[in-house]
């Protein structure tokens, strides 16, 4: 008699183009925790608190974050497989 498997890895990675899919969300996950981080670190720095007068944002504040949206856009595009 054939051993038998203790489990199928099919069930857990999926079927074909799911298998893809998740390979690149995984790929992408290093990018987007830095892109969350970066996102957090720019609120942080714009609250009243730590920016009572604006003067980062009156700075480079809105560059910051536009660069913060375009990295967000470069990470969400590997995701998808548009990269």
């Amino acid at each position: 008699m054939a051993p038998q498997p203790v489990f199928e890895l099919v069930p857990i990675l999926g079927h074909g183009s799911e298998i893809i899919a998740n390979a690149r969300v995984i790929s992408a996950a290093p990018e987007a925790l830095n892109v969350a981080q970066q996102l957090v670190d720019w609120l942080e720095k714009t609250s009243a608190s730590n920016d009572p007068e604006c003067e980062y944002l009156n700075g480079t504040g809105w560059d910051d974050l536009y660069a913060i949206g375009d990295a967000s856009r470069t990470v969400l595009a590997k995701a998808r497989g548009a990269s």
